[in-house]
């Protein structure tokens, strides 16, 4: 039990105790002591007392500003990433794509590439600068939204679309690693949540902005220069989604950081990682492997859902594009306050009723919830039914992803903290990159179906669901020995 762990017995001591075949590895203990050297901080160190302080002459206004344009990027990014997936459908009339050249587009074309790009853009940033590669993510993503109004070609469009899967792949790892450099200890986990809850929202704010869009792009026509004036809407909603690109990239210039006061590098990237990862995942590599799994199965679900259900209500009921935006929009928005609210208060009732394995559990019943009011959507028969299912799998799914920071971080040594959560981006990023492609080719093996692209929907979505709580549930015996292992300090701390 967590209690029975003596707060006296560090976590560093645990973690060098079970780890003597490290051989050529500096030890847990010789990277804390690294960082007292040259921080002056201390496990004993106390905390800052406030927002402002620790920050010097920093302000709360300032560490407040970076947080928010943060998030601003975030809404950015995931307006240009969503405008593609609202405009799937005439694009694929337009260029002449099929269903599975759709979901290639947008599984092959923008979120694989993600994934791709995400670790190599992450080594970039710590070495040349957090703001300056953040700043060139956006302009790089814009330019590729851009791309996609003017690519005559699917070829285009696709090579297109992966220019903005490379730009976007900067922002989640950048903005972790930011956030500690812009707000003290103290507040870092409220920021982080903070932030979290800004990309969950950040899907369904996207879906309304680009559904807003695209009832007014027509009227943008007399603005725009003459060579523009005769695209089709679909081609300008692009131009109109990427226009703010100049004035996010120059707000992330303007961000003040501090330098670190923990195992995240500064902006120069200078903190050294003499601690290996491939010792580590020896050791848990059960653990690892089943987390990862759940949480890709999970986001494996999630995006084939979130990917194809504007084209589902569009193709199924013959509901206009405007309107799918704005109504799956609020129905994410709506699901997505709703979880977070169950989330914050399911929290410690959780950690008594399931100690240290409850995320395991919480994410194990909130995928199969998920699953089966997505197996429900081949049942339903009206756009509202529709909406309904969408959002009671968002709030399950939400509610239980709140957690997600604190299932990564339970489990990982503090000094491999980035590159265990970077591995499971990586990991997630590839699943949910699959989804769109199997719903897209089970759609086309259901193509004499009038409702088969909601069966191929409902089918990979639960499916997905289905296989994340089977493995989380079998995940919790082996994530509590590695948080014993590993986090005993933080064990203590909570209890």
């Amino acid at each position: 039990m967590v209690n029975s762990i003596p707060r006296e017995i560090s976590a560093r001591r645990i973690y060098r105790r079970q780890t003597p075949e490290w051989t050529g590895a500096p030890s847990f203990s010789n990277e804390v002591d690294h960082m007292h050297k040259h921080t002056g901080v201390t496990e004993e160190s106390p905390e800052p007392g406030g927002l402002a302080r620790g920050f010097g002459s920093q302000t709360a206004a300032t560490a407040i500003y970076g947080v928010a344009v943060l998030i601003i990027a975030t809404m950015f990014a995931m307006l240009n990433r969503k405008i593609l997936t609202l405009l799937a459908q005439p694009i694929g009339v337009s260029l002449d794509a099929s269903d599975g050249q759709i979901g290639f587009l947008l599984g092959g074309g923008l979120t694989l590439f993600i994934g791709l790009a995400a670790v190599p853009v992450g080594w970039l940033a710590d070495r040349w600068g957090r703001k300056k590669t953040l700043c060139v993510c956006v302009l790089v993503w814009s330019l590729g939204t851009s791309a996609c109004g003017l690519a005559p070609s699917y070829t285009l469009l696709f090579v297109a679309a992966a220019m903005v899967g490379i730009g976007e792949a900067g922002l989640s790892p950048i903005a972790f690693a930011l956030i500690p450099d812009i707000v003290p200890e103290r507040r870092r986990v409220f920021a982080n949540s903070v932030y979290q809850l800004a990309v969950y929202l950040g899907s369904g704010v996207g879906l309304l902005l680009g559904g807003a869009l695209l009832e007014r792009v027509d009227g943008l026509r007399p603005l725009l220069p003459l060579f523009l004036r005769d695209l089709p809407a679909w081609r300008l909603a692009f131009f109109a989604a990427a226009a703010p690109a100049p004035i996010v990239a120059g707000l992330v210039l303007l961000i003040r950081t501090r330098r670190a006061t923990s195992f995240v590098g500064n902006e120069a990237g200078s903190w050294p990682p003499t601690v290996r990862m491939r010792p580590f995942i020896k050791m848990h590599r059960t653990t690892l492997a089943l987390i990862f799994s759940g949480l890709g199965f999970g986001v494996f679900g999630l995006n084939a859902i979130a990917t194809w259900i504007p084209t589902v209500v569009i193709r199924v009921f013959g509901v206009a594009i405007a309107d799918v935006g704005k109504s799956i929009g609020s129905t994410y928005l709506v699901a997505t306050l709703i979880g977070a609210f169950i989330g914050i208060l399911g929290a410690r009732q959780l950690r008594a009723r399931f100690g240290v394995g409850g995320p395991t559990r919480a994410f194990a019943i909130g995928m199969l919830v998920a699953s089966l009011t997505c197996g429900a959507l081949m049942f339903a028969r009206t756009p509202q039914q529709v909406y309904i299912l969408f959002g009671l799998q968002v709030t399950a799914l939400i509610a239980v992803g709140a957690l997600t920071p604190t299932l990564i971080q339970d489990m990982a040594p503090p000094a491999l903290r980035s590159r265990v959560a970077g591995t499971a981006v990586a990991v997630g990023v590839t699943m949910s990159a699959l989804s769109p492609v199997a719903v897209g080719l089970v759609s086309e093996a259901l193509r004499q179906s009038p409702q088969g692209i909601l069966t191929a929907v409902a089918v990979v979505g639960a499916l997905g669901f289905a296989c994340g709580a089977v493995t989380m549930y079998l995940a919790r015996s082996s994530f509590v020995e590695t948080v014993t292992a590993v986090n005993a300090d933080l064990l203590s701390d909570r209890d």
